[in-house]
């Protein structure tokens, strides 16, 4: 859903923030290809959403998938952002050696992004939407290094918390955007306000759960992603000028 993945351009930031949280520090080539998968993914997610057939945009995949891992040396749409932030984004995972399991997880999620389109029930839809962020979030800490074995239990807190925020992530922007991507035959759930309201309620577990391991510091950058994600969107659910995440009410 490109609203939907276009919210991770952003999310750089919160994972630094919740690494020093996990005293897990960004190495500076880590953040660069952060910076730029965010781009790419924003890029790619508005091409897979203009391509109106299902085969179309399972070529689309395997080409950008075969561009990655080396596979052939071209990538060429007609998105000229794309094709230059394609470019970037290898000679990101090259440098960090980390081209078989970014490849591995942008499989999976393109396979997961695929079965939303057709997700008949709100159920299906928040457990694919849930698992489509899990992913995402994977997307960014497998870049990470494997350190030594002392670093271990601080990395899998880090990854649970991201992991968490990503489903967080993910059905929450879900919510405020299934009219649209209900008008534009991107979704097949009705977008009432009962079934935007349960997604939010599908993920309240995983938001305590960030909201209990992570420091008021981390809270705030939260607070101030998810403003930006309505004042991006122009969007409209429930009284959103009123959301309140003051770390002091945690």
């Amino acid at each position: 859903m490109s609203k939907e993945t276009g919210s991770y351009v952003n999310i750089a930031p919160i994972f630094i923030e919740m690494g020093r949280s996990c005293d897990i520090p960004t190495p500076p080539g880590v953040e660069a290809c952060w910076n730029n998968l965010g781009i790419t993914m924003k890029a790619a997610d508005h091409q897979i959403d203009s391509t109106g057939d299902k085969a179309s945009r399972i070529l689309l995949v395997e080409c950008a998938t075969s561009f990655l891992s080396g596979e052939c040396d071209s990538f060429v749409t007609d998105n000229s952002t794309l094709n230059i932030q394609m470019q970037d984004l290898r000679t990101h995972l090259r440098g960090l050696g980390k081209v078989e399991s970014f490849v591995l997880n942008l499989k999976n999620l393109c396979k997961v992004t695929e079965k939303l389109r057709e997700a008949k029930s709100l159920r299906e839809l928040s457990i694919l939407t849930r698992l489509e962020g899990q992913i995402t979030a994977n997307l960014y800490t497998c870049l990470l290094p494997r350190g030594k074995s002392e670093d271990a239990k601080k990395l899998r807190k880090y990854i649970r918390l991201t992991t968490r925020l990503g489903r967080v992530a993910n059905n929450f922007d879900t919510a405020v955007d299934l009219p649209d991507d209900s008008a534009n035959m991107l979704v097949c759930v009705k977008p009432s306000l009962l079934n935007r309201a349960l997604l939010v309620r599908d993920v309240s577990g995983d938001a305590f759960f960030i909201m209990r391991n992570v420091n008021p510091r981390t809270i705030v950058r939260l607070k101030k992603s998810v403003k930006k994600v309505f004042d991006d969107n122009q969007k409209t659910f429930g009284s959103e000028s009123s959301i309140d995440f003051e770390p002091k009410k945690f």
